[in-house]
């Protein structure tokens, strides 16, 4: 199976293209972008630009899972490119789960057996 695999790169001082984190989720290099953008900043780095590549190494640290597997809380995307979402409460009435992306607000409503990429880190 291919997968996306993400790069940050940034124009470092002398003008030249600097790879600065890899990851298998684009949320992830997205979260160091957000944690470091001033530091980097400080230091010179300028046009900050996540690119895709693709592998055959599994994300490392996600796992493809259905949403009802995942606790409450928990931080996932639907796809490899996609925003991170957090899980929320199970509604029974609906029968979904609400999902929010806490930086943007945009909410979602997945039912228990849709597959999701969570990960225990966050």
């Amino acid at each position: 199976m291919i997968y996306d695999y993400y790069r940050l790169q940034a124009t470092n001082i002398e003008g030249e293209v600097e790879q600065l984190c890899s990851a298998s989720m684009k949320a992830d290099c997205q979260i160091e972008l957000d944690d470091q953008r001033s530091l980097w900043k400080e230091e010179g780095y300028k046009a900050f630009k996540i690119t895709a590549d693709t592998t055959d190494c599994e994300p490392l640290n996600w796992r493809l899972r259905a949403i009802k597997d995942i606790r409450e809380g928990s931080h996932f995307v639907k796809t490899t490119s996609g925003a991170m979402f957090t899980r929320g409460e199970y509604n029974r009435q609906d029968k979904t789960f609400y999902c929010e992306n806490d930086q943007t607000g945009d909410e979602l409503f997945l039912k228990g057996s849709k597959l999701v990429w969570a990960s225990d880190l966050y």
